[in-house]
């Protein structure tokens, strides 16, 4: 098994994994779509994060399959420049894939996200963020994750991380527990809770807003 950097040639492999460790989510989201254009949807979906400045670290078995991913975003990093023809060319895509009914259902769950925030402290600035995170169900269980977050935590270095995972998923709560993070408060979309979780900057680590 290999860790590397992922690329956005890897976007489709990380959709197929993530389609396979959530499929509540696709069942949700994407009732009824065929396998194929599901996966479309999905990966041009992770190809619009790559272009706009996320990075990944991924596991590879000895066929190159992909069998986990971590996609994150770091503060301080800088964002590759990409042409507008080429997001608009992929966003384009992405809502081909989609039916009317989908897109709604995609944009009221965000709506919903975004205004039912409720926080119990002050969550700390933030210098990155875990976006997506998820593991191949024939490798779960084995570590697999937890070495994925470990570098991409490294990756972002020592500023504090903030990420949303959802209230019923205990593995990956013990897992960011296990790695610094605390619960800050809830959100929620049309599946259920969420839970707002960060890890703080480390000791001396300066403000990723600072000057």
């Amino acid at each position: 098994m290999r860790i590397i950097p992922g690329q956005i040639r890897d976007a489709r492999g990380i959709a197929q994994v993530y389609l396979e460790a959530f499929p509540d989510s696709a069942a949700f989201y994407f009732p009824n779509k065929p396998p194929e254009r599901l996966v479309q949807a999905v990966k041009c979906g992770f190809e619009l994060l790559f272009l706009l400045g996320a990075q990944a670290t991924v596991a590879l078995d000895s066929d190159g399959t992909v069998t986990g991913y971590c996609v994150f975003s770091a503060a301080a990093q800088s964002r590759p420049r990409q042409s507008w023809r080429k997001l608009v060319a992929t966003g384009l895509r992405a809502l081909g894939n989609l039916s009317a009914p989908e897109l709604a259902k995609l944009v009221y769950g965000r709506i919903l996200f975004r205004t039912h925030f409720r926080l119990k402290d002050k969550l700390p600035p933030e210098g990155g963020r875990i976006i997506s995170i998820a593991v191949s169900t024939r490798y779960q269980g084995r570590g697999l994750g937890r070495k994925l977050l470990t570098q991409a935590l490294s990756e972002i270095g020592p500023v504090p991380v903030l990420l949303e995972v959802r209230a019923n998923n205990a593995s990956a709560r013990a897992l960011y527990r296990s790695c610094g993070f605390r619960s800050y408060g809830t959100t929620r979309d049309g599946l259920g809770m969420w839970l707002v979780m960060a890890r703080p900057a480390a000791d001396g680590a300066k403000d990723p807003v600072s000057p």
